[in-house]
């Protein structure tokens, strides 16, 4: 899965979520830094937004293919993203990037949150 964060000039914040084939997932999850993360993982089959953003002819997952013979040489993905930008919503998460190499929950962050750090001189 991969959280992203879309910021216009007005700073209005998007906030969406991208997801990957669990086989693919467990592959990268295999290898470092990535088999050292202490977080709980979803699966996709398990996960309600995956089934929720995947629906009405919509697709929430990334086509991606290895670059090499394994994901430690990367991998490329393609998604065409679609941003509704009348809509307003509240969100929170823990899932957010603490510094390191690896992503850990650092606590709860919601647009708000994001709204006044953008917003503060």
């Amino acid at each position: 899965m991969l959280f992203f964060n879309l910021q216009s000039t007005i700073i209005d914040v998007r906030q969406g979520q991208m997801f990957f084939d669990d086989d693919l997932n467990d592959q990268v999850m295999a290898i470092s830094p990535y088999n050292t993360t202490t977080m709980q993982r979803t699966y996709n089959d398990e996960d309600s937004i995956l089934a929720q953003e995947n629906s009405n002819g919509y697709s929430a997952y990334v086509d991606a293919s290895l670059i090499g013979a394994d994901p430690s040489g990367g991998v490329l993905g393609f998604i065409t993203v679609g941003v509704d930008s009348t809509s307003k919503y509240s969100v929170s998460s823990y899932n957010y990037y603490s510094g390191g190499e690896v992503f850990e929950a650092v606590g709860a962050s919601s647009t708000a949150d994001i709204l006044a750090s953008t917003t503060s001189p």
